[in-house]
């Protein structure tokens, strides 16, 4: 159960540049404690997350003004 709570952790703040919110953490958690999730699974609901996308568009989007000034 701990791995499951650093691996979490860790992909909250890999992929959403943040900590874990209370609610989320213990939604993935519960999935990955009965199965329903593997890693490569979470892996993919992270990346393909509203916010996840959300901030490699801004990510992307703030480079492109910092190479054009």
């Amino acid at each position: 159960m701990d791995n499951y709570k650093q691996l979490l952790t860790e992909y909250y703040k890999k992929y959403l540049n943040r900590e874990p919110d209370k609610e989320g953490f213990s939604h993935y958690l519960s999935l990955l404690e009965r199965g329903v999730l593997n890693e490569e699974k979470l892996k993919n609901e992270f990346i393909n997350s509203p916010e996840y996308k959300t901030n490699q568009q801004n990510h992307e989007f703030s480079n492109e003004i910092t190479v054009h000034r």
